[in-house]
């Protein structure tokens, strides 16, 4: 039988179960232990409701989603995939030209990105973000080479500056940017694509939209409602680093 350690910060609770334990003779752990044994029910109770809230929150999302992409289909006239790369176009990415990377050098020992390889790279685009007004930048290599003698990477890079994250209350989600081979998208689509290699949304998504095409790859970003992530969003880097040569890409 494993203890559970309790503290109790309140003298007038302490004193209490002190005289409770005294009146009945018997220990002041013995009487924590009733206390409990009553409350259980009531506990189990709470955590099944609080379980059908969730449920519930989760329908209604769904529902407030299906709506909301219905009213794109009818209202506008178009679908939401393409309103929306429309709006990522205009509204979203940074019109600002920047000139792409030139070649860099790092120790690398397969197609995947060392540490120091995206440090290096991050640290370039950090001081590229500072004078500029982009809220974010994405770094997407468009060719890499590892020489097999020495080891070093050469590399250069698309650079797309983000001025905005949030549109008309919608939100590109760029905490949950995937890479997906562009060949299996037009087989089986998104949404199946994204159950074949395991990946699942932590909020309901509006739809997808692709922002760039590389070596056979498509870059797909998630498009939600802004206030589905407004209290869990986990806020993703002020750089993101996209290699589409790796081949873990592949496996699915």
């Amino acid at each position: 039988m494993s203890r559970i350690p309790v503290t109790l910060n309140q003298p007038a609770i302490r004193q209490t179960i002190k005289n409770t334990a005294k009146r009945n003779n018997c220990t002041e752990s013995s009487v924590l232990s009733s206390c409990v044994i009553a409350c259980a029910p009531f506990l189990e109770k709470m955590n099944a409701d609080h379980q059908s809230i969730l449920n519930l929150q989760g329908t209604l999302q769904k529902a407030i989603l299906k709506e909301t992409i219905s009213q794109y289909r009818s209202e506008r006239q178009i679908y939401p995939e393409l309103y929306f790369s429309l709006a990522f176009e205009t509204c979203i990415k940074d019109q600002t030209l920047i000139t792409p990377a030139g070649s860099h050098q790092q120790k690398a020992i397969n197609d995947g990105m060392s540490k120091t390889e995206k440090e290096t790279i991050k640290a370039q685009m950090e001081v590229l973000l500072e004078s500029s007004n982009a809220k974010k930048i994405i770094y997407i290599y468009h060719a890499r080479y590892v020489d097999p003698k020495t080891l070093f990477t050469y590399g250069q890079a698309n650079i797309i500056p983000i001025k905005e994250v949030v549109y008309e209350g919608n939100a590109f989600d760029f905490d949950n940017i995937q890479v997906m081979p562009t060949s299996y998208l037009i087989a089986v689509g998104i949404n199946e694509l994204l159950k074949m290699k395991g990946i699942f949304l932590p909020h309901p998504c509006i739809c997808w939209v692709s922002i760039c095409h590389i070596n056979n790859f498509s870059v797909m970003l998630p498009v939600v409602r802004e206030v589905d992530i407004s209290v869990n969003s986990k806020a993703s880097g002020d750089v993101i680093i996209i290699n589409p040569f790796s081949r873990k890409l592949s496996q699915i």
